[in-house]
This record gives structure tokens, C-alpha cells and sequence, in this order.
């Protein structure tokens, strides 16, 4: 079963047909270009209910890979001939577990000695978080920290935003 980036299973598909009896039972197809109809499929969910659940067909070798999908609901009528309806939309595959990633890992700022120096501010390397990618609502947070080299104190870090500034002026003299 397919999962949201939220870790949520993907809902099923519904579609009604109010012509009952044979006609009414609708059934559903993977339509659209070679890759959908390649990788997705719909399986039956409860006989009867005229549900399908998007499945994956096989696997991929990429780790983001973005397809356009039309879904073909089709019923079971003879005359004039089964009728249909198609919805179409975009599925976007991301990593759901995993790190951020820093594309550059390590950074050279330099700060003014003395009270110039608290007046400074470096923005550092963004880390981006594969879940996140093409997300406008709802993304994963992203989060810094020290983990070495602060013993002292002498720096904050922006937990949001990756800006170092300092936490105490800076004499070479005391140091």
C-alpha cells in the first residue's frame, strides 16, 4: 500500500454509478503514458463497492521520480456501451525516511574581534530534506545544532534558520 510523505496510507479510490444492478458495478484502469501503466496498477477493494487501491507495480532505482497518472473508472453497462470517466494527477515518490543533507559540509566565517563582532552574522549551508522536495504545505522542518567545537560558548546558532552570530565578544588576548 502506497503511504503519504506524512506516513499517512494512501486513501482508496470511490466512483458511483447510479445505473445499479450490472451496470453499476464499475471497475478501474490504470490509463495515460507508458511509465504509469508500466509501475501502477488498481486492485479491488471489497467486492462490490466500486473502490480500487493504487499499488505499485515494481520498484525503481531512482530515489525522486515524479508520474502523471489518469485513473479510467468504467462501468458495467451494455447499451449504449460502458461509459467511463477519467481523473488525472501527479505522484511524486520522495524518500520518507532519512537524514538531511548538507550539499556543502563545511563552511569558513570569520568575525571582528571586540563589540563589532556581535553585530555579525553568517548564514551557513542549508541541509535539504529529500521528503520535502516539490512540498509547499506541511514540510518537514529541518533543525541545527551544535554537535562539536562550542565548548566554550562563544557562538549561537539559529536553530531554523543555520545563522551563526555570537554569543560573547572575541579577544585573542583572554583566549
Amino acid at each position: 500500500v502506497l503511504a503519504t510523505a506524512a506516513n499517512e496510507f494512501l486513501e482508496p479510490i470511490y466512483a458511483t454509478d447510479e445505473d445499479g444492478l450490472h451496470a453499476g458495478s464499475v471497475t478501474f484502469h490504470v490509463q495515460g503514458n507508458e511509465e504509469a501503466v508500466q509501475y501502477f496498477d488498481i486492485t479491488e477493494v471489497g467486492a462490490g463497492e466500486n473502490s480500487g487501491q493504487l499499488i505499485l507495480r515494481q520498484l525503481f532505482p531512482e530515489q525522486i521520480r515524479q508520474f502523471r497518472i489518469t485513473i479510467r473508472a468504467t462501468d458495467g453497462g451494455t447499451e449504449p456501451g460502458p461509459l467511463w470517466s477519467d481523473v488525472t494527477f501527479s505522484v511524486v515518490f520522495v524518500p520518507t525516511q532519512g537524514d538531511p543533507v548538507f550539499s556543502e559540509n563545511a563552511a569558513t566565517v570569520a568575525f571582528f574581534e571586540g563589540e563589532e563582532g556581535l553585530h555579525e552574522s553568517f548564514e551557513l549551508p542549508q541541509a535539504e530534506d529529500l521528503k520535502n522536495h516539490l512540498c509547499e504545505d506541511d514540510c518537514q522542518d529541518i533543525y541545527y545544532r551544535f554537535i562539536d567545537g562550542n565548548n566554550e560558548g562563544l557562538f549561537v546558532l539559529g536553530q531554523s534558520s543555520n545563522v551563526i552570530s555570537l554569543a560573547q565578544e572575541l579577544d585573542r588576548e583572554v583566549a
